[in-house]
């Protein structure tokens, strides 16, 4: 193949050296227009590079080159080379449109035929009218590619995935501003991360003014203001679009000035026509508030970020079709956020920063901005993260750039790129492929995004002359980057059975068994793991599929029975038409969760579903693991299941070196005595003071005896928050809190101030770490069991070996080394109410001195059948070992308990307030848990107990947690609120968000809330709020289904009763469903809105994600919820 410069070979039908103006040179039949054939003279004498990526130009990405070597392809194709500087505008086109044709069906593999046909509509089309148009596959295609050729981007390893929002039919103003609403709509869908472009009507081919115009550079930017003593309040990159609308459109008149007030967009539906200013609503545009937990005061600052980056600043041009406004978003890169912040230009935030962290910034040499933005960028990502938007970081950003870009120019043979704007503002020099992609030759090739004329020529069109205030400001445009996360983790090693092993947890239970099962099979096996929350569709995540022999996927479930939040994302990668990566895949699925739930493990079998649809070849039945019983021995079943199903995939040699492992482990689990048991050392309160140990205590505890706490008000640590009580209220007449056994619900109040400004909207989760309730006497008399009587003893925790025994020993591993009681570990870190496990049955049976006990215990220990029976009747817990079997009273000394014990695990609560109403508090409503068990013994709920029970002044720890149970972006949109008991807490918090929208004069849409109550007279919630609500317009309508009274009913019936109402709204293609309460009642009120609007309308809800479930479990063995509304 010959390499010199426009020297190269095509096939027959089309050779490039062909000067004679053929119409087999343009793919066009002999019979065409001779007119047509005329104007394409000049296209069919010029060389066409077999790589088909039509000519290349030097504007508007003018030839950036770092070398010496300008050819972009092998065949030397050059910026600028061969054009036609005295091509009229009728010949451009026409060549550029054939050119994108060329393109267009090689990469869709279209026949010659339809390429032929294709081509004669389009000659047919300009000789008539001087234009033609693109279809809605062409145009979509263009707009990918011209994203694939944008050299200043970073992201473009997704170009494939931008869907076309077609508005080529708007011709008003108005009709503009509903589209982009609708796209920030679409993009927030699924948390930012799917990309759109909306595209308007085309400007008339050479008349580039003719289109219509988005005058604003991103769809939303926040507005500066020049104050009367010269300071500018705001983002000052937009002070001269603020300028501008404020003096031509009289905007903002009136208005309180912000730091963070939208600007308005601004349109025009052609330039005969005036532009409109129109003020964004509130409810479309999603903001992260910035906080950091490691630096709480940052939060105090107030800094918040729009979700959405949304450039509407650039024209796509495709086949010589220039459409002039084609807003389109991608997901941000942190650094994008960061510079944001700290740009002198824009908010220069780093000063303030860096005073508030005690750095001197009076030597550069202290490199104060360096940790200042260190700790800017890490708080953008954390809060980021925190809120479940889409974000990548600039290093795996840049990995995953630098990988696609050597496939591009591998596979397609050619990439265009500036290294100025790729590599990141932020440690450039630490990112792969900083030295690697200097070499990137910038040039432009179509279809193309270029920046269009602006605001100001705008402005000065429509006008005249450009306003005193925008001449004056100084606008600084940065080039939106759109990037994309790809996580790096190990690569596989050849020699050894290769398993990549995902999972998607929400408390951490599942991430640890997953960890367990790597670090058992790693000894015979090349594991690869990642957690389902860090998926990307990147090159490394489909090699690590492509390259595993076989795919292991653990999931926790949640509400009704769906996947976790966590796994949205990478359920929906599989569940995408085509998803090679597991054609044939052999793969294993393991659920974790709960049998109270009627869809037990329903995370699970959903996803076994959507990878068995998508090609994978299921390797055995999905695994469940019931936290109620047997959760430890079915995981150890199920992966030495998993290890013999290996035997047809990777044959005896891999399954041999996998088998032994997995021997091994089993032979390091079961022997517990040959375990090195803990060294406790008693430490006398003189020594306890000298000590400098961190002391093994919850923030929200009370120091320990003899100690003094280093701080003097609440503190926030990294993983936890704490804040402080400010009321817990009962919410039925005439309960009593204090009551040990007593029913009751109660409102609590929580203190944010000093937690970092946390974010939260309403129907978020929360998480409360829960103190397990002991009386003194119950406490001495358990310590008395262990031959350890002073429970307020202050003692060390060592452990005399190297060896990590994290995951089997969580507890033992947190507190080793630190001074602590056998008070506070029972009362704050161990889970002292947390069920008894089968392995520890059996290691308990060996302690026993009655032989009566032994057996029992080795009976629950070996026989999971006999297990679940006795845990369904008693609900044996750690604190009551010595109650249910004496004769371990003496014989289970404090080391082994502390081998034994599970460590304390958080409660989940919906949040019951809105952040925007309740500024820096956060309520959770909580109903007191109070049960019997077969045995006749009483029990409390832990959490609901340990919450009913706090007062004012007391101190909690808790975090708060995105879920997917939020209202609807357009506050327009009609809801309907189904809920039942404490069920009603999340729905408190939308009735306070929309009257704050109403006090703002946002218009709302109707909102009917269904509550199911035992009896208005004594069980209604909220009674005052909710007539308030009514009253103000926050609740539409007001429903209450009454158990208790007669007739007696349930929410359910009060659907079919309100049927003819309901309907209309579920008909309305906006209406949002919410429901919340036990997951037993969601299946009848989803049964009973089929029977009102029928099957097919709830379906479409669920799968436009209409359709939202925060449902807990109600415990048929009658045991403590671990999730409590």
């Amino acid at each position: 193949m010959g390499l010199t410069e426009s020297k190269f070979s095509l096939p027959a039908e089309s050779d490039p050296l062909d000067d004679s103006p053929t119409s087999a040179a343009l793919g066009v039949s002999s019979d065409s227009s001779s007119t047509a054939k005329t104007k394409a003279s000049d296209d069919a004498s010029r060389p066409r590079c077999p790589l088909f990526h039509g000519t290349v130009y030097t504007s508007p990405y003018p030839g950036y080159v770092h070398g010496k070597h300008p050819e972009i392809c092998a065949y030397g194709c050059k910026p600028g080379q061969g054009l036609n500087l005295d091509e009229a505008m009728e010949e451009k086109l026409l060549r550029e449109a054939m050119e994108f044709q060329d393109l267009f069906h090689n990469e869709m593999g279209s026949t010659p035929d339809v390429k032929s046909h294709r081509k004669e509509e389009i000659l047919a089309s300009i000789e008539k009218t001087g234009t033609y148009t693109h279809s809605f596959e062409e145009l979509q295609h263009g707009a990918r590619v011209a994203w694939r050729n944008a050299p200043k981007c970073s992201n473009r390893k997704v170009w494939n995935e931008l869907q076309l929002l077609d508005r080529r039919d708007v011709t008003t103003n108005e009709g503009m501003f509903e589209a982009c609403l609708e796209h920030l709509k679409m993009a927030q869908k699924n948390m930012v991360t799917d990309t759109f472009i909306t595209v308007f009507p085309p400007a008339k081919p050479g008349d580039r003014k003719s289109g219509p115009r988005v005058w604003n550079d991103q769809l939303i930017r926040y507005a500066a203001y020049r104050q009367e003593d010269g300071m500018i309040v705001g983002d000052r990159g937009n002070l001269g679009f603020t300028d501008m609308v404020t003096t031509r459109f009289r905007w903002g008149a009136g208005k309180e000035k912000t730091m963070f007030d939208f600007l308005p967009m601004v349109f025009q539906a052609n330039s005969e026509e005036p532009p409109q200013c129109f003020d964004i609503p509130e409810t479309y545009v999603l903001e992260i508030e910035i906080f950091d937990p490691e630096y709480p005061w940052l939060g105090d600052l107030g800094l918040k970020w729009y979700a959405v980056p949304a450039v509407s600043n650039m024209q796509l041009e495709v086949g010589g079709i220039v459409y002039t406004a084609a807003p389109f978003n991608g997901w941000y890169a942190d650094t994008e956020i960061v510079r944001d912040f700290a740009d002198e230009g824009r908010y220069n935030m780093l000063p303030r920063i860096a005073k508030l962290m005690g750095l001197d910034v009076n030597r550069n040499s202290a490199l104060w901005k360096d940790e200042a933005m260190l700790a800017l960028n890490k708080a953008v990502l954390n809060s980021f993260q925190h809120s479940g938007f889409g974000m990548v970081d600039h290093h795996s950003l840049m990995s995953g750039f630098f990988d696609w870009y050597s496939k591009e120019k591998r596979d397609r043979g050619f990439c265009t790129g500036n290294w100025k704007w790729i590599i990141p503002p932020l440690t450039a020099s630490a990112c792969r492929g900083y030295l690697h992609l200097n070499k990137m030759t910038e040039y432009t090739l179509k279809p193309v995004y270029f920046n269009g004329p602006g605001w100001r020529k705008y402005e000065k069109e429509c006008f005249g002359v450009l306003s005193r205030e925008a001449i004056r400001s100084k606008m600084v445009v940065l080039g939106l980057t759109m990037k994309a996360c790809g996580l790096f983790l190990h690569n596989v090693r050849k020699n050894r059975i290769r398993v990549f092993l995902v999972y998607a947890s929400v408390s951490g239970n599942t991430r640890n068994y997953a960890s367990i099962l790597a670090s058992l099979m790693n000894d015979g096996a090349s594991v690869e793991v990642m957690d389902a929350e860090a998926f990307q569709d990147t090159a490394e995540f489909n090699e690590k599929m492509e390259k595993c022999q076989i795919f292991l996927f653990l999931t926790s479930t949640y509400g009704n029975g769906v996947p976790p939040r966590q796994a949205f994302a990478l359920e929906k990668h599989f569940s995408r038409k085509e998803c090679p990566a597991l054609e044939g895949k052999h793969y294993a699925v393991l659920g974790f969760g709960s049998s109270r739930y009627p869809r037990f493990c329903g995370g699970a079998r959903t996803f076994d579903e959507v990878i068995s649809k998508a090609g994978g070849v299921r390797v055995m039945d999905v695994g469940t693991c019931d936290e109620l019983g047997g959760e430890k021995a079915s995981f150890h079943q199920w992966s030495f299941d998993v290890a013999e199903r290996m035997v047809s995939i990777t044959g005896k040699q891999g399954y041999v070196r996998l088998k032994n492992a997995l021997a091994n482990y089993k032979e390091h689990q079961e022997p517990f005595h040959r375990l090195p048991m803990p060294k406790i050392t008693n430490l006398s309160r003189d020594k306890l003071a000298s000590m400098a140990l961190q002391q093994i205590l919850p923030e929200a505890a009370p120091p320990l005896p003899g100690r003094v706490m280093a701080h003097s008000k609440p503190k926030m640590s990294k993983k936890w928050m704490v804040g402080t009580i400010l009321e817990v209220r009962s919410l039925i007449s005439g309960q009593h809190l204090g009551v040990k056994f007593g029913r009751a619900t109660c409102l609590v109040r929580i203190n944010l101030d000093g937690c970092g400004n946390p974010p939260y909207l309403p129907g978020d989760h929360i998480s409360i770490m829960p103190e397990n309730r002991c009386s003194d006497a119950e406490l001495k008399a358990y310590a008395a069991g262990l031959d350890f009587p002073d429970v307020d003893q202050v003692f060390l925790v060592e452990m005399d070996t190297e060896k990590n025994f994290e995951d089997r020993m969580p507890l033992l591993t947190q507190i080793q080394g630190k001074p602590t009681t056998v008070r506070i570990i029972l009362t704050w870190i161990a889970g002292a109410r947390e069920p008894v496990d089968q392995e520890s049955c059996s290691i308990l049976a060996q302690c026993a001195a009655s032989e009566e006990d032994a057996e029992v215990l080795e009976s629950l220990g070996s026989d999971q059948g006999d297990y679940k029976a006795y845990f369904e009747k008693t609900a044996l817990q750690w604190m009551d070992i010595f109650r249910k079997f004496p004769s371990l009273h003496g014989n289970v000394p404090l080391p082994m308990l502390l081998m034994l014990i599970p460590s304390n695990s958080p409660r989940y609560y919906s949040i019951s307030s809105s952040k925007r109403k309740e500024k820096g508090e956060v309520h959770v409503t909580v109903g007191k848990v109070v049960y019997t068990m077969k045995d006749k013994v009483r029990r409390r709920g832990v959490c609901s107990d340990h919450m009913c029970n706090l007062d004012p002044g007391n101190r909690i720890q808790f975090q708060l947690h995105t879920a997917a149970f939020h209202l609807p972006v357009d506050n327009r949109a009609p809801i309907i609120l189904l809920g039942a008991g404490t069920g009603i807490a999340p729905f408190r918090g939308f009735w306070q968000e929309r009257e704050v929208l109403i006090k703002r004069g946002q218009s709302i849409g109707e909102c009917i809330l269904i509550f199911g109550c035992r009896s208005k007279k004594t069980d209604l919630l909220f009674a005052e709020e909710l007539d308030e609500a009514v009253s103000v317009g926050a609740i539409t309508k007001l429903v209450l289904a009454e158990s208790r009274e007669v007739p007696k009913r349930y929410i359910q019936d009060k659907v079919i009763d309100e049927g003819g109402v309901l309907k209309g709204l579920l008909d309305n293609q906006l209406c949002h469903v919410y429901v919340c309460g036990a997951a037993e009642m969601a299946g009848s009120v989803s049964a009973a809105l089929d029977s009102v609007a029928g099957r097919s309308v709830v379906d479409e809800m669920f799968a436009d994600g209409r359709y939202h479930e925060d449902v807990f479990g109600l415990p048929s063995t009658k045991l403590d919820e671990k999730t409590e509304s």
